[in-house]
């Protein structure tokens, strides 16, 4: 399943509570799950601030968006959490920051991973009151992001942050949850560089790739003119080009010949 994820080991000084397990060693903090509420997890564990977002805080974003709303739209009737989308890119927006959809039509690979802040998946999960599972689909929300040099999966259901690896590894992982149509992604970024749209990597224009190509080739084509001059005293260095071009004795132009061997000695 692409690539392999291994759990990062607990530490036996972590400290769990019913709402986080912080790790004081490594310095990951992962906030993990309560009732509805893995969208304010996801955003806290992206942020690596268990202050950075609260359920009030996001439940203010709600009456913000849709006041006057004796039901809100952007969260659950029974409080519990069960925020959209609304409201998480609200409350990035907030810490000077934007939420980027990812066109599930493009290539993962055209992303510059180190222009993003992080990632925030969005993945199909069944519903469970106690321990039994309900016949009812709920969208639950996953944070992604580097931490030192190694990009760590913070799912708040997880017992601890999973190791994902490097960029190319986050790739992979990333290719493969892409090909669910029920999954979607989310790239969070600094303003600047939302503005600045360099979160993807730049495009080459169609056709550049081949002048380049035919640069390149004149450029060695020229190196092979310089060797082939008389009196460079390696002859040898224009064989390939000159077997195609003459025979013995053969006057190419005004300064050019071929010699015994069929090796054209001089460009001009």
């Amino acid at each position: 399943m692409g690539a392999r994820m291994s759990c990062v080991k607990k530490d036996k000084n972590i400290k769990n509570t019913n709402k986080v397990s912080i790790e004081p060693n490594g310095g990951i903090y992962h906030e993990k799950q309560i009732k509805e509420m893995c969208a304010l997890h996801a955003l806290n564990n992206l942020f690596q601030d268990k202050k950075a977002f609260t359920k009030q805080s996001l439940d203010d974003i709600c009456t913000r968006l849709s006041p006057g709303y004796f039901l809100n739209p952007h969260k659950s009737v029974l409080g519990f959490g069960n925020y959209d989308v609304n409201v998480i890119m609200a409350a990035i927006q907030t810490k000077n920051c934007e939420t980027i959809w990812f066109d599930k039509r493009k290539d993962i690979g055209s992303l510059n991973f180190d222009k993003i802040l992080g990632f925030i998946l969005n993945i199909p999960t069944d519903y469970k009151w106690g321990f039994l599972r309900l016949p009812i689909h709920r969208k639950h929300w996953i944070s992604m992001r580097k931490i030192g040099e190694v990009y760590y999966n913070l799912d708040s259901k997880l017992d601890a942050p999973e190791v994902i690896g490097t960029s190319l590894d986050l790739q992979t992982y990333l290719k493969e949850q892409m090909e669910s149509k029920d999954k979607e992604l989310l790239l969070v970024v600094t303003s600047d560089v939302d503005r600045e749209e360099s979160w993807r990597m730049p495009e080459i224009p169609k056709g550049q790739e081949k002048s380049e190509e035919m640069n390149a080739n004149d450029t060695d084509a020229n190196s092979n003119r310089e060797k082939c001059t008389v009196g460079s005293g390696d002859e040898s260095q224009c064989t390939d080009i000159v077997t195609q071009q003459g025979d013995k004795g053969d006057v190419l132009n005004d300064q050019s010949t071929v010699n015994e061997n069929g090796v054209l000695f001089k460009y001009v």
